[in-house]
Parts: structure tokens; sequence; C-alpha cells
């Protein structure tokens, strides 16, 4: 009896270290994630502008969120903290208190203090992105989602223009363009993290959800400016 205790014991143990290294492991590939290299916008730009390029420079996926109004975005000077990823984010947010940014799994987020807004935080009960050519066809996928497609008229929503981008243009005159597939299988998550598993799907992919509030009207539009 006492050997069958004993046994139980090291298994849970071994179990739990495990797990705990499992978990050491993702921290740790995550640390590595904001430790590589990134630009710090050098010239006057809006936020966008400015995460855009750290990502790109990162070559890392991940997600904006932009509340704006009825003008042009702000623009403003970011003054270097460093030559890290994590050194350009905390530079970027450090500018406008309302937002921060966060890891989901191995896409960066940067969002407003208080949470994702409501869109985002839709739930999803199944998503089945079959044979997408590109992130912005997956993307087409999912906001056509019968549920998806309630909830915009439940929070009252404008769709705004969203475009595709160049980068999934094949040039008449250039190089045969090999195309990627994504097929994605995902339950019970919300849109923002369908949006980071594309993102992530793609390994450098970057979406942007701006929502616009103007003359008593909101239109949101989600695209994907990095790719």
């Amino acid at each position: 009896m006492k050997a069958v205790m004993l046994a139980v014991l090291f298994g849970v143990l071994a179990s739990s270290n495990s797990v705990q290294k499992g978990q050491d492991l993702k921290v740790a590939s995550s640390e590595t994630i904001l430790m590589r290299a990134a630009i710090t916008t050098p010239y006057r730009a809006s936020m966008t502008n400015a995460l855009t390029t750290a990502f790109s420079s990162a070559a890392v996926s991940g997600g904006i969120v932009i509340i704006a109004g009825c003008g042009d975005d702000p623009t403003y000077n970011f003054r270097s903290f460093g030559p890290t990823l994590r050194d350009a984010l905390n530079a970027i947010v450090a500018v406008d208190n309302q937002y921060v940014w966060r890891l989901d799994g191995y896409a960066i987020n940067v969002t407003p203090q208080r949470g994702p807004l409501p869109l985002l935080r839709s739930h999803i009960r199944e998503l089945n992105i079959r044979n997408a050519h590109s992130v912005d066809e997956a993307l087409s996928q999912t906001l056509n989602l019968p549920e998806l497609r309630k909830r915009v008229r439940e929070l009252n929503l404008t769709r705004g223009f969203m475009r595709t981008g160049l980068s999934d243009l094949a040039r008449p005159d250039g190089p045969a363009v090999i195309q990627s597939s994504y097929n994605l299988n995902l339950k019970n998550v919300s849109l923002q993290q369908a949006l980071n598993a594309i993102a992530q799907a793609d390994g450098k992919a970057v979406w942007q959800y701006r929502e616009t509030r103007c003359n008593a009207k909101t239109e949101f539009q989600i695209e994907f400016l990095v790719r």
C-alpha cells in the first residue's frame, strides 16, 4: 500500500513538473519574441503607423485596436526606449496612456486599457476556415458568420470600407505567386482570439480593428495591415 501511494505521489509530482515546464517554455518563448530587434519610428507618426513599423521590423504577428473620432488620427514623436520589441511597444503606449499592449499566445495586441471592445468580445461557437488563400479571405469567412452579422446589428455598428491588401494580388508581369492556404477550426473563441489565430497561422500578419465614432454614428473596420 505504501509503495502504491509513493508511486501515485511521484506520478503527481512528475505531472506537475511537466505542466510547469510547459508553462515555463511558453513564457520563455514569449520573452524571446519580446527580445527581438524592432524599430521605434524616428519621425512623427500616428500610433497605427508606429505599431506597424515595430511589428514589421520584428516580424511578429499581432493586432491593433484603435478608437477614433471625426478628425485625423493624432501623431506623436516617439522616444526610443531601446532596441527590442518590448522597448518599442513601451515607447509607443507611453505617448497615449489609454492604450496597453498584451500577449495572447504568441500574438501581441495593443488595445484600450479598459479591454476589448464589444464586437471583439463577441462569442464564436465554431469557426471553420477552409482553403482561404489569404488572410483577407480568412477574415471574410469569419465576418460572414451569422452570429457576428447579428452582433453587428445588435451593436448598431456600420461596416466601413475594408480593402484587399496589394500583397494578396499577383502582378501580371511578375513571377508566379505561391499562394498560402489557411485552414483553421476554432471553437468557443472571441472574435479577437479568432483574428489572432489567423495572424499566427500566417506568422507575421497584423490586423487592425478600428472603431470610428463620429456624428452619432459608429463605424468599424477590420483589415490586415501587415502580411
